[in-house]
């Protein structure tokens, strides 16, 4: 558990910033939540390695998702509210999350992680999805 978050900076800190340049971050935020979800299928919350790759995914996510403020939003103003949203969607996501995974995990047991993990991340992917064929996004992220 201590490597996860550890791993989770470093790959957004190596591949993440060796993405970021060849690709829109919109991109390599969909990448992160491919992999989070395929993490979650293919790996056991009780296997280390699937744990790591899931972090490392998640780094992908997290980086990414603050690039694309700069890459979507041209003016400072906009730039500074949508940074601001994306911390409150964290706050969000930390203060819903505990108490969903907590009775997950409480009347399913542990095969209640990777259903409920796997589908948020599979939510998030199909959000991005369908946001690029957005106008808004379609004038910043090639298609």
């Amino acid at each position: 558990m201590a490597a996860m978050p550890l791993t989770s900076i470093a790959v957004s800190m190596t591949i993440g910033v060796a993405l970021l340049p060849r690709l829109p971050a919109v991109y390599v935020v969909q990448t992160g939540f491919g992999l989070s979800a395929l993490s979650m299928v293919s790996g056991s919350p009780r296997h280390p390695l699937a744990c790591l790759a899931l972090a490392g995914a998640m780094g992908l996510i997290q980086g990414a998702s603050f690039t694309a403020v700069a890459q979507l939003n041209t003016g400072a103003t906009a730039q500074a509210q949508a940074n601001g949203a994306v911390a409150q969607m964290g706050n969000l996501g930390n203060s819903l999350g505990t108490p969903v995974m907590a009775f997950g995990l409480a009347s399913f047991g542990a095969a209640a992680l990777p259903l409920l993990a796997g589908g948020a991340f599979v939510m998030g992917l199909v959000a991005h999805l369908l946001l690029v064929g957005g106008r808004r996004r379609r004038r910043h992220v090639p298609v």
